[in-house]
Formats: C-alpha cells, structure tokens, sequence
C-alpha cells in the first residue's frame, strides 16, 4: 500500500509540508536495505519507468560520500542525479541531499521544470514487520525560494506517481533476489558476541563448519575488508572441496558479507558461486543467526540445492555451531594427519595388541585386561608411567562405525567422552580429529594444560606405531 501526506494549505505562508511516502515490501529489512545503499542493486530497480540507470554511476557510502548516477530514456535523453549523505545508519536510515546534476558531478536544475529546487532533503527510513519491511520516504526543499517551495508543493501528486512506478521495480526487483537466495536461520542461546568470535576464530571456526561429517583445514583467515578466508572441506567419503571466502563488509557482532567460491576465484571475489551475508541479531542473551546466500541466477540456486543439499547442509551447519557453543570450554581437540589408509589408522585404534603399544603420553606402558569393542563394551587396562607407578583406567564404548568414528566414556578418575573421527583425505591419507569433552568448563580448565600436550605426545606414538607397520607390512 502506498500513501502520500500533505499540510493543509495556509493563506499566510507557502505551505513547506515534506512529501512523504510510504510502502511495505515483502523482504527483510537487511535485504531492503542493501537494495538501496549498493550501486549494483540500485541499478535494477531505482529509475523511473521507461528510464534505465547508465553503468558510469558511482557511490560512495558514508556521511559526505555520493551516489552520482545517470538514466537515459528510450530515445537517448540523459538524467543525471546525485545523493549527498547526510546520515548513514545501517540497516535503519539514509538522509541525504538529492539534486539534478550533471556527468561530471555538479549541481544542474530540473531540466524541465526551471522553478524545481535546486535540493532535497530526503530521508529513508526502513522499519521491520516481521519478515516485511515498512519503507517510508520523506522529502521537503532546502534553501528554496517561495517559487521553487510552490513548485515542490505543485510537483507532489507527479512524485506520488514517479516513486510508485519506482517502488513497483523495487518490488519485481526484491522478488527476483528472493528467487536466487537461500536463507536459513536459527535462534542459538548464546550471546552474539560469542557466536560471531566462534565464526571468526580460525580455532574455533574449523570444529564445526560444515555439514555432518565434513571437517576442514583453513589455509588463511583474514577477516577483514578485502581479508581472505582459504580453506579446504573435507567430505566423509575423502573428496576434498576448496573453499575461498573474500570478506567485503565485517561489523563485529552484527554482520559478515562477503563472496564465496573455489580456488579459481581470486582476491577480489571473482568469479564467486554466491555473495553471503550472515547477520547476527541480538535478542538479550540469545541470538538470530540468519544466513543469506545469493546466486546469480535462479537455475544456480536450485542447482546448488537440488544436487548439493544447499539447505539441509546449512541447518546442519548451524547445527554443528550449536552443539560446538553449548560445550564451549568443555571440549579439548587434537587433530593429526596421517600419510596412511584409513582402515590401518581405525586399525591401530581397534586392535588391542596394537592399541596397547602406542596408547599414552611419551614414556608411558599400557596393561589391558578387558578390550570388548562394542557399543555398551568395556576397556579396562593399567598405564604405567615412566616411574613405575600404576593408573587404573575404565571406558565404556557408546558408538563403533568403522572405519569412521570411535566414541566412549572415560569413567574413571576425570569423567569425559572420547569421540575420534576418521576423515580420508588424499588417497592413502587419514586425517584423525580426537574430541574429549569434560563434564564441566572448570573440570577441562583443570587438565588441559597437560591433556593437550599429553595427546601430542600420544599422536607421535601413533606415528610410530603405524610406520612400523608399514614397514613390517613391506
């Protein structure tokens, strides 16, 4: 619905009454509002009808800044226009000075309507309705004489008129865009500034982008303006997928755009597969996490739905960042890639003979006395440390799935579940990421200090272990 609203007229003064205008759109606000601040998207929508906006157009967002563009009709007349911005508050208000101008930047009158004033204030205001947005344009002159306010007040209806047929292209226009976007959301109880560091930390990002069963191995992370972000994913059944992320917008806490693609995509994020926006919205100590991602074309978006399972892998995506944040500071990783088949890297986990050998820090020995590797089955054994002394330990096995994953609970002393995950990557290499979880953040905090190095230590065991068995196997 549109409307207009203008003062009664007064028999003392020229009537200076804003032209204001309204209309509600079916987008969100953040949509609506990169629909109106980026050169690109205003190029599809923002022209009067009959009229298309010229490519030598430029815009420079910021209070002082401009947006300096031209329109040509169907038979070669040339409009030129520029905003100057007075305020620019994202994703809410836009005030700037709107003035006929010419191709190189100054300030011209109406060409047809030599009383026009020679500016505007202007002002857009966008104002959420749930997942529709409230637009509400306001203009009145500035610095105008008593003819140019008449003119203003006389042009008002061909206003009405020129930003309807404007707002209708908007409307075609955000349509198209919803066409060509996946969006997936989810409210997560933590506060937002936790779950953006979680997106933004190269540390913590890599437990659980993806989807299930997925890991990665970030190459670099800039998270900046023009920052990369290179990384390679890693699927379950070994086939690596490089990722590139180039970031063009970071507001810390708010919002992360930025272009996606693969390795042939360069510094500057072409060609991307999508442009992404992530905005994280507070709502008290929670947060609405919402993922937009953007295609060229509709038929790249269901491409990348129907044959890549875009959608489900984004829930499961934030997913993962929902389980990760729940045990945050609960969770000790140690990942190491091995230049060795999955099934003899599972083997070396599985085989209690082989098991016995590498298990624990350096200088340690191991003593089983019950191995039942079965969901529900026990592993009792005795570490023996370099000094003699003897350490009792008991776990429960909870999940087998060879040669994939092994999952139990330490039961003994310091309570946590172990859950190791077998990733191929190249052929004849195994990529291990062991997870212990503790019952407590304090509980972690007391041993990671020494679990973490302790584990390192286990891991070179490993090596050891699996490169006497290659050469025994040779």
């Amino acid at each position: 619905m549109t409307t207009t609203s203008n003062a009664p007229d007064s028999p003392n003064a020229v009537d200076a009454t804003p032209f204001v205008l309204t209309r509600t759109v079916n987008a969100p606000r953040d949509l609506v509002w990169r629909a109106f601040t980026e050169r690109e998207c205003l190029a599809q929508w923002l022209s009067p009808t009959g009229m298309t906006v010229l490519p030598e157009g430029k815009l420079d967002l910021r209070p002082g800044g401009l947006y300096h563009y031209g329109l040509r009709a169907a038979n070669g007349f040339e409009l030129w226009a520029k905003w100057t911005f007075r305020e620019v508050i994202a994703p809410e208000r836009l005030v700037y000075i709107l003035s006929f101008s010419d191709p190189q930047g100054g300030n011209t009158r109406h060409p047809m309507a030599p009383d026009w004033p020679m500016e505007l204030l202007s002002t857009i205001t966008l104002t959420e309705q749930g997942e529709r947005t409230l637009i509400t344009l306001q203009s009145q002159a500035i610095n105008a004489s008593a003819s140019e306010q008449s003119a203003f007040n006389a042009g008002k209806s061909g206003m009405t008129q020129g930003w309807s047929g404007t707002f209708d292209q908007l409307d075609v226009y955000l349509a198209d865009v919803e066409r060509r976007s996946i969006v997936i959301e989810r409210m997560l109880d933590f506060p937002r500034a936790l779950v953006f560091q979680a997106y933004v930390d190269p540390q913590q990002v890599g437990h659980w982008w993806g989807p299930n069963g997925f890991s990665i191995t970030t190459g670099r992370m800039d998270v900046r303006v023009g920052g990369v972000w290179q990384f390679m994913m890693h699927g379950p059944d070994g086939t690596d997928y490089p990722n590139k992320i180039v970031y063009t917008r970071v507001v810390p806490n708010e919002r992360l755009e930025f272009a996606h693609g693969d390795d042939t995509m360069d510094d500057t994020g072409t060609p991307a597969h999508f442009q992404a926006t992530v905005v994280f919205a507070g709502h008290g100590d929670k947060t609405r996490l919402t993922m937009r991602l953007q295609f060229a074309t509709v038929e790249q978006r269901n491409i990348t739905v129907e044959q890549y399972g875009a959608i489900e892998g984004g829930k499961q995506t934030l997913g993962r960042l929902a389980e990760f944040l729940a045990h945050a500071g609960q969770d000790i990783y140690t990942t190491r890639d091995f230049a060795f088949p999955r099934e003899q890297v599972f083997a070396a986990w599985t085989q209690p003979e082989l098991l016995a050998s590498w298990w624990g820090p350096k200088g340690f020995t191991n003593t089983f006395e019950e191995f039942d590797l079965r969901p529900g089955g026990h592993w009792r054994f005795t570490m023996h440390g370099p000094d003699g002394t003897g350490y009792p330990n008991h776990s429960i096995f909870s999940d087998i799935v060879p040669p994939q994953r092994i999952v139990f609970d330490h039961v003994s002393g310091h309570h946590f579940e172990v859950n190791a995950v077998f990733t191929e990557r190249a052929a004849g290499k195994t990529r291990l990421t062991w997870r212990m979880r503790f019952d407590t953040a304090e509980e972690c905090a007391k041993v990671k200090a020494f679990v973490t190095t302790a584990n390192e230590e286990n891991m070179d065991k490993l090596q050891k272990c699996l490169e006497t068995q290659g050469a025994t196997r040779a």
